[in-house]
């Protein structure tokens, strides 16, 4: 087993939003806390990342106020171990210094040329992406005003305190945002200092061969025209690289929005708007990527694969989950990155990693994203994100949230499970002898970058190693494939598993033995079946994004076990509540009341002195907090009947009203998704045309065959502490779940005995014997709640107990 010293140096390293100004969330004190509970929490550091509107403006990002907040953080930090690396933007993405180039030097702009048919000159100023990374003064004035600001003030602690800087580097020349000012037109990057460029690189000038760049038909400008824009983009990187190895600090990005895609599959297809991958990914210490959404293809919402999810009031799923998530066939960004590594020597590969999954993400759902990021090549995880305080707009800016939110509950279970896979991950060395031609060059000449990625697809799934490679390194492979030919015949990929497609990596340790680690990426079922790998033979058993280990000092992997059942506990179980349920909303609310519930209301505190109850004005309300919101509470007397709350204002969707008390919803929409109310990074959030409420007493059980949210509950995000009662336990015995969602702890005895997180949802119950009170404690996510549809929640099948043979 590896020591604690090295698998703290696979830890996770979030993103850490500083999203608070506040003096008293930002003492040494409060901070140093944080750190702590960072460290408590299984992470090995933080990106110490500005978060507008709520964290600094532009006048206080880089002020002495910024740089003493920075400090604190280095110190607190270095007490808790942690490593400490900065994003170097205001915001995201980089690049502006929080305005202070455009003080220095405004005509730093983006510029595209406008194509037409004639193949005239006209040349764009693009009102978006300041400042052009095409021009070295860019680059300049950035190193000045950030890196240099930092080195002056804290070069002590360079490589010993703050290990390096992060660039968080979305595509700037078109985004989600800018598409549709561009009308369908491909954006053609220019600078001032384009033509020159352009005649001192290739030897003859753009202009008079323009209509073959804008129609498509000249290979040689179309090769050297987008060679040129990808080289000026990537000098912005290349710069803040070499700037940081000559400080003692770790440098590491991403940019990549998608794969080598045709533009007319993607409007911001990274061939196109960052120029050759393998040249970008060089210039980073970790070559990095990122993955956002919940769907293992973390690049489908940048082109014609779009799925927006969307969730209407008190509904299901049905709108919400990709229909294509176990599709990675064009999703190489990661096996990029990685391969940049393979090829310029780098030892890790980093990935920002479960931005806007939602609120509805679970460790389940996670899990799968992991693993098929790791099995391409990722070491270095980037969780986005953790928050300094979860509180206002910044809850729905890409979430979840883990250290805040009800995702802290398994945190640090989730946190070394990433840990030790992005250790496996990274021992020994890569063993590649089959490389495929990077088609970015072919892709500038209109031709398609299909047959590329169906050879990767095909590769992935074969379990061979394999790397992208540029033309000056293909040399070094022993098998150079051809992606124009389908058919060729592929090496044997070492091993042979009878129960499926697994996704696969081999390691080789120094001593010349392998390590294989394997991981059911593609399939929602359990696999199940017989594995040989170098002569030996194992017996496996996978759940859907589960990674087995066979061979060196981590060995990991899962059998099939032989149980048999012994009793199903499908009656009702009692049930304790660790929360008032809630209704949230924003301004009106009428609802009725069964019988006499007591009832609170919580509003928040700027909005608070004009709260009506049925006509009503509502005074005398105590201050409460809600996560780290100030709100008001009041009471409502216990009375049945209509009821109607209204404010003078309405609150934000993201910090809105609660009605909170002990009841069961019963709510009755009429005309779904009828109006959006919010839209956050990739989650629209409808209302219906109208909607009923009725509060009934609260249930005190609930059935185990059903989730939570379809019994009365559709808003609740909490706790629920199921009464299993006392069993008569054998040895050998375990209780297994069929299904859950969210995480599950079990108590026996009063004694906690283990937490599950992911399936198998399966907790041995060792050498208990004879009759134990089991309880079991369910979490789900904040989805119902802050999202506010009916996210399945807690037990989705009766508990079973079964009696697993000795030998399993």
């Amino acid at each position: 087993m590896m020591n604690t010293e090295q698998l703290n140096q696979f830890r996770p390293i979030p993103f850490y939003f500083l999203n608070s100004t506040a003096p008293a969330d930002l003492t040494q004190e409060a901070i140093n806390l944080a750190m702590q509970q960072v460290r408590a929490a299984g992470y090995g550091g933080i990106v110490l990342f500005n978060k507008p509107p709520d964290g600094f403006d532009k006048e206080g990002y880089l002020s002495d106020f910024w740089f003493e907040v920075t400090h604190r953080f280095i110190l607190a930090a270095r007490a808790e171990q942690l490593a400490l690396w900065i994003n170097d933007g205001f915001n995201y993405p980089p690049g502006e210094a929080g305005g202070r180039i455009l003080q220095r030097n405004p005509e730093l702009q983006q510029m595209r040329l406008r194509p037409n048919p004639d193949g005239r000159l006209e040349v764009v100023t693009v009102p978006w992406g300041f400042p052009a990374f095409e021009e070295p003064e860019s680059s300049r004035l950035f190193i000045e005003i950030v890196y240099e600001e930092y080195f002056r003030r804290f070069q002590e602690y360079f490589g010993n305190g703050i290990s390096g800087f992060f660039s968080d580097a979305d595509n700037r020349r078109v985004d989600a945002g800018t598409a549709h000012k561009l009308s369908g037109e491909k954006f053609y990057p220019w600078s001032r200092n384009f033509s020159a460029a352009f005649a001192n690189r290739f030897g003859y000038t753009l202009e008079t061969r323009l209509r073959g760049l804008f129609t498509g038909t000249d290979q040689t400008v179309l090769r050297d025209y987008w060679r040129l824009t990808g080289e000026l983009y990537q000098q912005w990187f290349r710069n803040n690289f070499r700037w940081c190895q000559e400080h003692n600090l770790k440098y590491t990005f991403h940019t990549s929005d998608t794969g080598p895609l045709e533009f007319k599959d993607c409007y911001r297809s990274s061939a196109f708007s960052e120029g050759a991958p393998l040249e970008l990914l060089q210039h980073a210490d970790f070559p990095g990527t990122d993955h956002e959404i919940a769907v293992l293809d973390g690049g489908t919402h940048y082109d014609a694969r779009l799925f927006h999810p969307a969730v209407t009031l008190g509904g299901g799923m049905e709108r919400s989950q990709h229909p294509s998530f176990y599709h990675t066939a064009t999703d190489l960004r990661a096996k990029y990155a990685a391969s940049a590594a393979y090829l310029y020597r780098r030892p890790r590969v980093m990935c920002e990693m479960f931005a806007a999954t939602n609120w509805g993400a679970t460790y389940e759902e996670l899990r799968k994203i992991a693993t098929w990021q790791i099995l391409q090549g990722v070491n270095f995880i980037v969780p986005h994100a953790v928050h300094h305080r979860l509180h206002r707009s910044t809850k729905f800016f890409a979430p979840p949230e883990f250290r805040h939110s009800l995702l802290r509950h398994g945190l640090r279970q989730f946190n070394d499970w990433l840990a030790r896979c992005c250790q496996a991950a990274a021992q020994g060395e890569y063993p590649a002898e089959i490389a495929v031609p990077d088609p970015t060059e072919q892709v500038w000449q209109g031709h398609s970058s299909a047959p590329f990625f169906r050879l990767c697809d095909r590769l992935n799934r074969s379990g061979l190693n394999y790397v992208i490679c540029d033309q000056k390194h293909a040399g070094q492979f022993l098998h150079l494939l051809d992606p124009e030919q389908p058919e060729q015949p592929l090496p044997a990929p070492g091993f042979d598993f009878s129960g499926g497609e697994l996704a696969a990596m081999h390691r080789r340790l120094p001593d010349g033995s392998e390590v294989l680690l394997l991981g059911n990426v593609w399939s929602e079922q359990t696999l199940r079946g017989q594995l040989t790998f170098k002569g030996s033979s194992y017996e496996l058993e996978l759940a859907s994004g589960e990674i087995a280990i066979l061979g060196g000092p981590q060995e990991n992997y899962r059998r099939p076990v032989k149980a048999l059942l012994r009793r199903t506990l499908d009656a009702a179980l009692p049930v304790v509540w660790d929360e008032p349920n809630c209704i949230p909303f924003e301004q009106q609310l009428s609802f009725r009341r069964s019988s006499a519930l007591g009832l609170r209301l919580l509003v928040p505190a700027e909005l608070s002195a004009a709260v009506f109850l049925s006509g009503e004005k509502l005074c005398g309300g105590r201050p409460e907090r809600v996560f780290a919101d100030e709100y008001v509470s009041f009471a409502l007397p216990p009375e049945c009947g209509e009821t109607h709350i209204s404010l003078n204002t309405a609150a934000s969707f993201a910090t809105p009203c609660l009605l909170t008390g002990d009841f069961d919803l019963e709510l009755q929409t009429f005309t779904d998704y009828h109006c959006r109310c919010m839209s956050s990074y990739m989650l629209d959030m409808y209302a219906p045309a109208r909607a009923e409420f009725t509060l009934k007493p609260r249930r005190q059980t609930l059935d185990p065959a059903r989730g939570w949210e379809v019994q009365g509950q559709v808003f609740y995000s909490g706790k629920v502490s199921y009464d299993l009662g006392p069993q008569e336990i054998l040895p050998g015995d375990e209780l297994w779940l069929p299904a859950i969602s969210g995480i599950a702890e079990l108590e026996a005895d009063g004694r906690c005995i283990g937490q599950r997180i992911f399936s198998p949802w399966r907790f041995p119950l060792g050498e208990l014997q004879g009759p134990v009170h089991l309880k079991l404690h369910c979490y789900n996510t904040m989805a119902n709640r802050l999202e506010r549809y009916a996210k399945p929640s807690g037990l989705l099948g009766a508990p079973q107990i079964v009696a697993v043979a000795p030998d399993c």
